[in-house]
């Protein structure tokens, strides 16, 4: 829950949103269209957080002392 309390420019009360039932990293990767080959694509890290009532995606700022909601 301590990471929850590091999460910046999330509207809304963090709250209501109800237990936090798990957190974790989630890897993505982003391929262009014209290309699928492996050295087109660029890796992000996110942290995801699942609550009872939402799920809410955030990236690392900074030295991941802090997150911010994804948009």
């Amino acid at each position: 829950m301590m990471d929850v309390a590091r999460l910046k420019g999330f509207d809304g009360k963090i709250t209501a949103q109800g237990k936090l039932l798990m957190r974790g990293p989630l890897y993505c990767t982003e391929t262009s269209v014209a290309s699928s080959s492996s050295s087109n694509s660029r890796g992000k890290e996110l942290q995801v957080f699942l609550f009872e009532q939402s799920m809410i995606f955030s990236e690392a700022v900074g030295k991941k002392t802090q997150f911010s909601s994804v948009d």
